[in-house]
């Protein structure tokens, strides 16, 4: 749910841009998350795709996780702050650092 080089740049920054195909932001797409529309998109866009192998890894509770577990997707919540969690929004996994995210893989 931002601006599509705003995105690009923060995944270059991380080292990461060069290992995705593709990036699904809600500023091309139309829809944001949590709604079903952003995750219907971004599967349809990638095609013939196993749900139970996509993993939505966010840093937002409320919009990235909570989407992926709406959708039945695997979620990673990346708590780059260490915030404290006190909804009732659980991930599957999390992870406080980036490179912690090639072990779930």
């Amino acid at each position: 749910n931002a601006i599509y080089d705003q995105q690009v740049h923060r995944l270059k920054k991380a080292g990461l841009f060069k290992n995705i195909k593709d990036i699904f932001v809600s500023e091309k797409i139309g829809f944001q998350k949590p709604t079903r529309e952003f995750f219907d998109f971004c599967l349809n866009s990638i095609g013939n795709v196993i749900k139970e192998q996509v993993v939505m890894i966010g840093d937002s509770l409320t919009a990235d996780i909570k989407g992926g577990n709406e959708y039945g997707i695997t979620t990673v919540w990346y708590n780059h702050g260490s915030a404290q969690d006190n909804s009732d929004i659980i991930p599957d996994y999390k992870v406080d650092k980036l490179i912690d995210i090639k072990n779930i893989l």
